[in-house]
């Protein structure tokens, strides 16, 4: 703002900085000048300034009325310190008057050319505070364990009465708690992560003055540190395998601590240990432990980290155990479900490489094929499954072996077929010995003497004389072809028990050899009687000591009356 200083009324010396040196003038007028504006006032508008009051300072100059153009520049002072440069305002506003504004404060006048200078009165201006800058105060102390209370509070006096004051509360340069009527800050249960800086600042309603304390730092102990799970042996388990889960903290002294198992959120055990001793498919999913102090008031929870659990199997194309010289062989490595796996074949511990002479691989890995059995194909096979693609980005594997011994010349002589055909032959000889048994029962039944005839016919026909005029020796070699019409008796025993006599054989068959009579059936009697025994008077008795053979007759004899 353009301000035209006021024209002076009278002469004087302009621009006087020292004392002017003596001199001598032919005429007073050429020791005269005019003197272009007065010396400056300083003024302000207010008697008593408070925080956060707006007030105005004045600079004020007149400017010679035969100079009634001249251009004047104003600045402002404070403790000898600029607070604002020189412009063609003659005013100086501080918008909010806070308590650094308190001071000496004077002002300056200059020509725009800079020739003439010349500055204000001193004036001193005191802003009065609102209220008092707030302190922080903490309960219990700034060192306290996890799970203690802890209490901030903010300490500030009112000085003008009717004053409204908001408080605000900040951590490491934070607000965390915003312009509120609450004087204090209390947290419940002090963790770990409440360590750090505090500080506290009170407010007028309107914003104006605002004030801050002092920062103090807050230490939280440490009852024991954040848990960790740990997995043995792998966080990829095969199938039927032991899994064991352990909950690892550092506990502070002789601090009692509880620990708990999750699986997919759901408590499953309450110990820092927790062992799974044959995993199977449904004990996949995401696992975490928490430990806790006893009263409860400090809980701290491990990262959750994924199990999984995977069936893993190698198939072999032929039912036979043996592997023979120069066949082929396909071995198969699965898994039940994706994950993208990755497969690695490791022959005897060492990686299978692709080398069409020994192996081929197949399928992304899966299928490892042998085109012709060598002898150095024997030993161990191990598929290995590795999966990538966890949360930590860390590999895990799973291993199947499978094991060919040797690899024989060729297949053992029968090897395919000896076990059915032994079976088929048990069978059989079973079923003959059934037969036999059940053939001679029914044979005892029907011939019941059939064993004691045959001895007695042995004997019988070694020792009897041939009437019909053969040899022994021809007897002996079997019967002739008329043998269809013989017929055998048992034993019969007298009904004179008391001479002892039985027929032995009756033999119905025809005479061969010389015979007066023509060839007609005739039936052999042999008597026999132990010695001593008497025949009777009827019969021509010849005694033969050696065979007890008393008579042979034939039915012709009978008929005769020899009998």
């Amino acid at each position: 703002m353009n301000h035209k200083p006021e024209l002076l009324p009278v002469w004087s010396y302009a621009n006087v900085y020292h004392k002017p040196k003596k001199m001598e003038c032919a005429a007073l007028a050429q020791c005269l000048r005019y003197d272009l504006f007065s010396t400056p006032e300083i003024q302000n508008d207010l008697n008593s300034v408070l925080e956060g009051v707006q007030t105005t300072f004045t600079c004020n100059t007149r400017l010679n009325r035969l100079r009634d153009g001249t251009e004047v520049h104003y600045a402002f002072y404070r403790d000898g310190r600029t607070v604002r440069e020189f412009s063609l305002s003659n005013t100086y506003r501080v918008e909010s008057a806070q308590l650094e504004d308190s001071g000496n404060y004077i002002c300056e006048v200059r020509t725009a050319s800079d020739t003439v200078r010349k500055n204000s009165n001193v004036i001193f201006i005191q802003i009065q505070e609102l209220f008092l800058s707030p302190e922080i105060t903490v309960d219990p102390s700034l060192s306290v364990n996890e799970g203690q209370q802890v209490t901030m509070e903010c300490v500030s006096d009112p000085i003008q009465r009717g004053t409204t004051l908001l408080y605000t509360f900040y951590k490491d340069s934070q607000i965390i708690l915003s312009a509120d009527w609450k004087t204090s800050y209390v947290i419940g249960k002090a963790g770990e992560e409440n360590s750090g800086r505090y500080q506290c600042s009170v407010q007028s309603r309107d914003g104006s003055v605002r004030k801050n304390s002092t920062e103090v730092h807050i230490l939280i102990q440490k009852l024991f540190t954040t848990p960790e799970i740990r997995v043995g042996p792998s966080r990829l388990v095969k199938e039927g395998e032991q899994v064991t889960l352990e909950c690892v903290t550092d506990p502070k002294g002789s601090t009692s601590l509880k620990y708990l198992f999750y699986k997919d959120s759901q408590i499953i055990h309450s110990a820092d240990i927790y062992v799974i001793d044959k995993a199977k498919e449904e004990n996949t999913g995401s696992y975490q432990c928490s430990v806790q102090s006893q009263d409860g008031n400090v809980r701290k929870n491990s990262t959750s980290i994924c199990i999984f659990v995977q069936s893993i199997t190698i198939t072999v194309d032929k039912d036979s155990k043996d592997f023979v010289y120069g066949e082929s062989l396909t071995l198969n490595c699965s898994i039940k479900k994706g994950m993208s796996p990755l497969f690695l074949w490791l022959h005897n511990e060492t990686a299978v490489e692709k080398n069409p002479e020994s192996y081929q691989l197949g399928d992304n890995g899966k299928v490892l094929y042998i085109e012709s059995l060598q002898s150095h194909h024997a030993g161990t096979y191990s598929c290995k499954v590795s999966i990538n693609n966890l949360a930590d980005n860390k590999p895990f594997y799973i291993v199947e072996t499978f094991q060919i011994s040797q690899i024989l010349e060729s297949h053992p002589l029968g090897s395919n077929i000896i076990w059915p055909v032994l079976g088929v032959l048990a069978l059989l000889l079973l079923l003959v010995v059934i037969l036999l048994f059940a053939k001679r029962r029914q044979l005892s039944s029907l011939f019941p003497l059939l064993s004691h005839q045959q001895n007695s016919e042995s004997t019988f026909d070694k020792d009897r004389p041939r009437d019909d005029g053969r040899s022994a020796n021809e007897g002996t070699n079997g019967p002739d072809e008329n043998d269809n019409n013989q017929h055998l008796y048992g034993n019969v025993s007298s009904q004179q028990e008391e001479d002892d006599i039985s027929y032995t054989y009756i033999d119905i068959s025809k005479i061969k050899g010389p015979t007066n009579k023509k060839d007609e059936p005739s039936v052999v009697y042999s008597v026999l009687k132990p010695p001593g025994a008497s025949m009777g008077s009827q019969a021509n008795q010849e005694k033969d000591d050696s065979a007890n053979i008393y008579q042979n007759f034939n039915a012709e004899q009978h008929k005769e009356g020899s009998f």
